[in-house]
């Protein structure tokens, strides 16, 4: 190792710039834990929504539990504050479980037009496709016949 010399005493040393920092070395390898995203991971299997919220439906049914406790303790509450809370959580609770039956409806109809179009090639006949704007016109009026019964 060259000596690197000072011009005074007090004054520190020059580090010549022409000299490599030395590289950090480890003494010990540390084993790394691998972590698996069970998303990504194809150990875990593919994906299936319809066999996932077979699954979880119980929640539905836990949400439900859940909200009729919301309800009993929204009459119990006295401070406005946690009125307020409750009564978000019951309306945000209320939008799930709609959500979730829409969605049960929705997947319910698809499956018969399937079947139905299945059923008639199997018996030789013509199947009816229908259109966007079919499907959708008759999606208009279900929603109004079944706003028109809940009031």
């Amino acid at each position: 190792r060259p000596e690197f010399k000072r011009e005074n005493k007090n004054r520190p040393r020059e580090m010549s710039s022409k000299i490599r920092v030395p590289k950090l070395v480890k003494v010990v390898p540390v084993t790394k834990e691998a972590k698996r995203d069970p998303r990504f991971d194809p150990l875990c299997g593919e994906f299936d929504k319809s066999e996932f919220r077979k699954q979880y439906a119980f929640l539905n049914k836990v949400k439900e539990k859940e909200l009729s406790t919301l309800k009993n303790q929204l009459k119990d509450a006295k401070s406005n504050g946690d009125r307020n809370k409750l009564k978000y959580l019951i309306q945000r609770t209320e939008n799930q479980l709609r959500n979730e039956k829409q969605r049960k409806d929705k997947e319910k109809k698809l499956a018969d037009e399937r079947k139905e179009i299945r059923d008639k090639l199997s018996k030789g006949e013509k199947p009816v496709f229908k259109s966007k704007k079919e499907k959708r016109e008759q999606e208009l009026v279900d929603t109004y016949e079944r706003l028109k019964k809940s009031g």
